[in-house]
């Protein structure tokens, strides 16, 4: 029986031992050079001794643990937000900004109260004007450079006469020192579309045509101190509402002018008077004279002066001024001459008559500025002169 005890005995204790060199050499403890390197164990071979048991528990097979690897630091391409912080009491300071080198400022002129000064009737030598001065259609520095251009009488008319054209390539030029201009025209419901060219640029458009016939003005160029150019131009261009072509030219006004001229009899513009020249004088010799008589003085007594004039267009071509051949509305003037003062001034009635009176101690020039025309006037009695014109197509006179 001791026997069997004692034989179990071995047999557990062997039993023992097979198992605990199992767990020792379990894969957790094969060296490094017996593990394969796609991780499959290779096979071990037997012991050929009996395993003495460790007291040391096996050890565990450590987990890999996963390492974070770094990434750049995100920055932002595009601003995706914008505060505005309002702060009421805060006042930024004003900071003025510089102006071009060649920018010219102008001072506005005050829009012209018609009626104005006339620069015809100016005495020469001229005076300066502070203020707006009106150049009529018929003054000597009006340039009708292109087109046939017809004077025409109107009472409506800032002196009494306009010209007028149908050319469509028309243009009239005037050259003139100041700081403003306007032009003074007709409208009708034949007008047409013109230019309006200071200094050689396009400056406004006229659209001139009107239900009815009416005097306008254009807006005020200013053009700042100086010599400038005014011209009008006519364009083929017309209103689908306008009949014709038609430019009709009033007047100009001019801001402060500084160069103005008189009409002289004929449309001749004054010549300026020369100065005289300096020249050293030599052999001086002073001879003793007897005295000079003075001249005296005798006052010509002032007379009354009557002209009367007959203006009519010669439709039948037969030499003589019939009953209906009278022109109205045409500006007939008594001028003084040397002075060019204006006396008297009027316009022919429908049978083309006008009869002027004046008192004067000089002597008197009957003109009409439209035509040109001038004839002289002397005191003591009634004269009558006629002006007959050569038989044309004459327009229908525009109110």
């Amino acid at each position: 029986m001791k026997r069997l005890v004692l034989i179990g005995i071995i047999v557990g204790l062997v039993l023992a031992g097979i198992v605990v060199a199992a767990l020792l050499l379990s894969p957790s403890e094969v060296p490094p050079q017996q593990m394969n390197v796609t991780g499959t164990v290779t096979s071990i071979p037997t012991a050929s001794h009996t395993p003495t048991p460790s007291p040391l528990p096996p050890s565990a097979t450590a987990t890999p643990s996963i390492t974070a690897t770094a990434s750049p630091t995100a920055t932002l391409a595009v601003r995706v937000a914008e505060t505005h912080l309002v702060m009421p009491d805060v006042t930024l300071p004003a900071t003025s900004t510089p102006l071009p080198d060649n920018l010219l400022i102008l001072a506005e002129p005050l829009p012209p109260v018609e009626p104005l000064p006339n620069a015809t009737f100016v005495p020469f030598p001229y005076t300066d004007f502070t203020g707006w001065a009106a150049f009529e259609s018929d003054h000597p520095a009006m340039q009708y450079v292109a087109g046939e251009w017809i004077p025409i009488g109107s009472l409506q008319a800032s002196q009494g006469q306009y010209h007028y054209t149908e050319d469509t390539d028309a243009a009239v030029r005037f050259s003139f020192s100041g700081e403003a201009v306007r032009v003074r025209y007709v409208g009708f419901t034949n007008g047409g579309v013109w230019n309006v060219v200071l200094d050689g640029m396009i400056v406004d458009t006229i659209d001139s045509y009107a239900p009815s016939g009416l005097f306008a003005g254009t807006q005020v160029y200013s053009v700042g101190a100086g010599e400038h150019i005014l011209e009008l131009q006519n364009t083929a261009t017309t209103n689908p509402a306008s009949s014709g072509h038609m430019i009709a030219f009033d007047a100009v006004q001019v801001y402060r002018p500084d160069a103005l001229t008189l009409i002289l009899p004929g449309g001749v513009l004054p010549s300026p008077t020369p100065s005289p020249t300096l020249i050293p004088a030599r052999q001086i010799e002073l001879v003793q004279a007897p005295p000079s008589p003075q001249p005296t003085a005798t006052d010509i007594p002032i007379q009354v002066v009557r002209a009367s004039l007959l203006i009519g267009y010669d439709e039948n071509a037969n030499g003589v001024m019939d009953v209906s051949e009278g022109v109205r509305g045409i500006s007939v003037r008594l001028v003084e001459v040397g002075t060019n003062r204006v006396l008297a001034q009027g316009f022919t009635d429908e049978r083309g008559f006008a009869e002027l009176q004046a008192s004067t101690n000089s002597p008197v020039l009957l003109v009409v500025p439209y035509f040109g025309e001038s004839w002289a006037a002397r005191s003591g009695g009634q004269q009558t002169f006629t002006l007959l014109l050569s038989p044309g197509n004459q327009p229908g006179l525009i109110p």
